[in-house]
């Protein structure tokens, strides 16, 4: 094995991780000429598989199915996003039914991206990504993404009563209120005014 190929191995392993990879997570180790390499290499020698798009993953048997797990598709979708550079961010409908405000469950993969709209076939399903402005998708912590979009989602208009509020409050612990009030100070005044009654109501 090329001493390349084993340190990508060695830092796969040292993460415990049953993540998705690209050339782009190896940039510390050797150029992305050469870690694609390694990676085709290795996909050749079967101890990566090649997902699409110069993505890849570490096979997986479970003895309790008898059969190789495929790769978590919200690990799948982190290594598109860091591959190609995006910030990413559950989309609306995800947001609502996640934060308690929506019963309907979202029939498609969708996420909102700072890259162009495209989409990918994985199996049977399409991943898709759409192109959102990067104030409303360009914060820190996943919480504020989800707040920010259940909130974009209802809209301006929509009016926010006292128990919606502490319904969305009850997702957050006191630790991610702070970090969602540092981390949005720079959104849609409207969207940050309902962010600050969001959390500091009780």
């Amino acid at each position: 094995m090329h001493p390349l190929e084993n340190q990508i191995i060695l830092k796969i392993e040292s993460q415990c991780s049953d993540g998705v990879f690209s050339g782009n997570d190896f940039l510390d180790i050797g150029t992305i000429e050469l870690t694609n390499e390694a990676l085709h290499q290795l996909n050749k020698a079967g101890t990566l598989k090649h997902i699409f798009d110069g993505i890849y993953y570490k096979p997986k048997f479970s003895k309790l199915l008898d059969k190789e797990l495929s790769p978590n598709l919200e690990e799948l979708v982190l290594a598109i996003a860091r591959k190609n550079e995006w910030v990413i961010s559950p989309t609306g409908d995800f947001a609502l039914n996640t934060l308690g405000l929506s019963a309907q469950v979202p029939a498609r993969i969708v996420y909102l991206s700072s890259g162009s709209s495209c989409s990918y076939e994985y199996g049977r399903q399409v991943i898709i990504f759409i192109q959102a402005p990067l104030k409303e998708i360009n914060f820190e912590h996943y919480e504020s993404k989800l707040l920010v979009q259940a909130l974009l989602m209802l809209g301006e208009s929509y009016r926010m009563e006292n128990d919606c509020l502490k319904l969305l409050g009850k997702n957050f612990s006191s630790v991610q209120k702070e970090l969602i009030l540092e981390d949005t100070v720079d959104t849609y005044k409207w969207i940050r005014e309902t962010i600050i009654k969001v959390c500091k109501n009780q």
